[in-house]
């Protein structure tokens, strides 16, 4: 797959908050689920790779007036999981679904709401 370039920073952000809802709604069934469904678990570090892809494509000025996100740090997190694939640690995974993803997704929501 190629990255869009007519994707706006707009268009990156719904994907951002798409894929935290998608990532929500099988979070419902908390950590055991999680632990014990290896689609489940696929499921999440696939939605965690939509939110680290999309953030990579963010522009660099929208990154610089949204300091508050952590950008590089979502990006990251998608590329260890992409080129560490064989390692992912689910331990981890799940803490960022529990902990941080909340939060992001405040975030962003309140940077669209800006775009509005």
């Amino acid at each position: 797959m190629r990255r869009d370039p007519a994707k706006s920073d707009r268009d990156r952000l719904a994907d951002i908050l798409g894929a935290i809802e998608k990532i929500g709604r099988y979070t419902a069934g908390g950590r055991r689920e999680f632990d014990e469904s290896e689609l489940i678990q696929s499921w999440m570090v696939l939605q965690l790779l939509v939110v680290g892809e999309a953030s990579s494509g963010v522009s660099q000025a929208l990154r610089e007036r949204h300091p508050e996100i952590p950008w590089r740090r979502v990006v990251d997190m998608r590329n260890a999981m992409i080129h560490g694939y064989a390692y992912v640690d689910f331990d981890i995974v799940w803490e960022v679904i529990e902990r941080e993803i909340p939060e992001l997704r405040a975030r962003i929501a309140r940077v669209v709401e800006e775009l509005s």
